[in-house]
């Protein structure tokens, strides 16, 4: 798998969902639009989040919610409703942040919910 950053729009809200193995997990989707020319294009991933990142994801993101995703970048094969093949880009996240850069007044940061990988106090 391929490491990857996106950053864009949250297409859509979380959906929050349980695993048969009773694990949490988190989908939405990311859109990052780049001017090409006179016109623009749009590219949609999917990300993935997973345990307690998927229920702080599934609180704080929201449709429009500016996000910044980390993470393995995977393409997924499908069937699409008409018989024909499909694909789709999927972040596995690492790490879900939501950006401040464009947040409107009063905006706040979710909390850090990483493995303590780093040392505190820095």
């Amino acid at each position: 798998m391929i490491s990857a950053v996106v950053t864009g729009k949250a297409g859509r809200d979380p959906e929050l969902r349980t695993t048969g193995a009773g694990n949490t997990m988190a989908k939405f989707s990311v859109a990052s639009s780049q001017k090409k020319g006179e016109e623009y294009q749009t590219t949609w991933v999917d990300v993935l989040c997973f345990g307690e990142q998927a229920e702080q994801v599934a609180e704080r993101v929201q449709k429009g919610t500016r996000v910044t995703a980390t993470g393995k970048m995977q393409l997924e094969q499908y069937e699409k409703r008409d018989g024909t093949p499909g694909s789709s880009l999927v972040l596995m996240a690492d790490d879900v942040g939501i950006s401040l850069r464009f947040a409107p007044a009063g905006a706040t940061a979710a909390a850090s919910t990483s493995n303590d990988e780093y040392p505190t106090g820095w």
